[in-house]
């Protein structure tokens, strides 16, 4: 079972709008699940052959501060942070 950022171990499986997902018990955090990446290297390949990105730096920008305010982690923006 993987541990989710926060810690803990213990999840609930869902799925919310049929997207497959686990909730954490300790903090709350959805996760998706049943990704078709095994690992780092799938995954890159995927965005390097196969993904096409239709979005612009200001919607992504916009669109990750509105994600931070909804989480609540405004002070995540004085680190690095992956949205």
């Amino acid at each position: 079972m993987e541990r989710c950022i926060c810690g803990e171990i213990g999840s609930v499986r869902q799925e919310i709008e049929g997207i497959p997902v686990v909730t954490c018990v300790a903090c709350g955090i959805v996760r998706q699940t049943d990704l078709p990446f095994k690992d780092s290297t799938s995954l890159t390949q995927w965005y390097e052959k196969e993904y096409v990105y239709t979005h612009t730096y200001t919607q992504d920008f916009d669109t990750a501060l509105k994600r931070l305010n909804v989480y609540e982690a405004k002070d995540v923006m004085k680190g690095k942070c992956l949205d």
